[in-house]
């Protein structure tokens, strides 16, 4: 799976040198349905073994340890780390879970999405409207007297304090985009299925043939929404097909709803790689 490179280690080092600088200046009020518990928090917890102790955040613990995040999630920091509940999990599209914990690639991205070097209580959050992540993509935040917004999730859950942060619990997993999970499959009725797709703005999801191990001539393609598409059928020639593929993003750039490539629609690509992850297919019996 192509994804933005990340150098946990040399990122380690850069928070733990910002970590003197102060967070955002403190705000008096703070959102008036967010809970905080920052009060009921064992001193000493720091955030790896905060998130194990807490039974609403199993799902995160068992991703945090699968993606080797640990060690990094303990260090100094300080770091502020938007935790998705088990049921925001649960919430995921069918299987889509199961393929970022079998993908330690992805799922690191999608885990780092939602950790923030500095610690941001929820009375900060009202100062801020961005936040970079350790992933290195931007949050949209929306805090005020109803509550707190982060991209599509509601922090539910408010300053739960650790000894190298804090933790908001939120209601929503974070997906980063460009983003594509790709899984092998049988082909199906002239057709193979890209599990998640989410883009920055419409777009295609392409297939490409398998051509000397890079992506080669287009077996098919299928239009994308801005956000996150779930389940994306695409219909290809199955003549052209190669035992392997790639499910490579395209954008909407010409006109909409046309495809045109060569053309306007070229490929998304991230930090100088076009993210076309592989997977392998068989024929239907």
């Amino acid at each position: 799976m192509i994804r933005k490179e990340i150098l946990l280690g040399m990122a380690l080092v850069a928070l733990i040198g910002l970590a003197c600088c102060p967070a955002q200046a403190y705000i008096e009020e703070t959102p008036t349905n967010v809970e905080e518990t920052a009060t009921n928090v064992t001193d000493g917890e720091d955030i790896p073994a905060l998130i194990a102790a807490n039974g609403n955040l199993t799902t995160l613990g068992t991703a945090v340890e699968t993606a080797n995040l640990t060690e990094a999630l303990s260090a100094e920091g300080p770091f502020t780390v938007f935790a998705p509940t088990d049921q925001a999990f649960e919430a995921l599209p069918p299987g889509i879970l199961d393929i970022l914990i079998n993908d330690t690639e992805a799922l690191t991205d999608v885990l780092t999405y939602h950790v923030v070097n500095g610690t941001y209580m929820a009375a900060d959050l009202a100062g801020v409207s961005t936040l970079t992540t350790l992933q290195g993509d931007n949050l949209t935040v929306n805090a005020t007297d109803a509550g707190v917004q982060v991209e599509n999730a509601t922090v539910i859950e408010a300053d739960v304090a650790a000894s190298n942060g804090v933790v908001h619990l939120i209601d929503a997993v974070l997906l980063p985009a460009p983003l594509v999970l790709a899984t092998d499959q049988e082909i199906a009725n002239e057709s193979v299925m890209v599990p998640l797709v989410v883009s920055e703005g419409a777009g295609w999801m392409v297939i490409h043939a398998d051509e000397n191990g890079t992506p080669g001539p287009i077996l098919g393609q299928s239009p994308v929404a801005a956000g996150v598409n779930a389940n994306v059928t695409v219909q290809i020639a199955v003549e052209n097909a190669t035992d392997s593929m790639f499910a490579m993003l395209h954008v909407d750039a010409g006109n909409p709803g046309e495809f045109e490539f060569p053309g306007p629609d070229g490929p998304v690509v991230v930090d100088g790689v076009v993210l076309a992850p592989p997977f392998n297919v068989t024929m239907a019996a």
